[in-house]
């Protein structure tokens, strides 16, 4: 082989090179002060890319403070069974009214409710057993 450059490998399946592909077409530069296409609108220097809040304002709570004091008393209910049941359901009924208004936490409130009336099944019931057990 003479002319390693101009003859095919010995490959029967080798169809050759690649074909290129033409090039697309170049846009003109868009005129001065509008936008790039492609990249988004560029914001100039020393300019925030969002609103900023003056200072003193803060952002509004994402959660219900008295929901989650009323799921937190509710699962802690166990502690003292007599008491903190009681707290728990105040709690959530509290936060309940509350997120009816703001419409976050309801279900932490319920949750509240129901592990509040839960301990306190619980405890009527220890108390049952231990009360009818000593009559014995």
């Amino acid at each position: 082989m003479p002319n390693d450059e101009q003859s095919p490998p010995n490959d029967p399946w080798y169809q050759g090179p690649p074909p290129q592909q033409p090039s697309p077409p170049q846009q003109p530069y868009p005129p001065p002060g509008y936008p790039g296409y492609g990249y988004g609108y560029q914001q100039p220097y020393g300019q925030a890319p969002y609103p900023v809040a003056p200072y003193g304002m803060y952002p509004q709570p994402t959660t219900n403070g008295l929901a989650v004091a009323a799921l937190v008393t509710g699962i802690l209910g166990f502690l003292c069974s007599v008491i903190v049941p009681f707290v728990a359901i105040g709690l959530g009924i509290a936060g309940l009214n509350q997120s009816k208004k703001s419409g976050v936490g309801r279900g932490m409130s319920i949750a509240g409710i129901c592990l509040g009336a839960g301990w306190l099944v619980l405890t009527a019931v220890w108390f049952a057993l231990v009360f009818s057990a000593g009559n014995y």
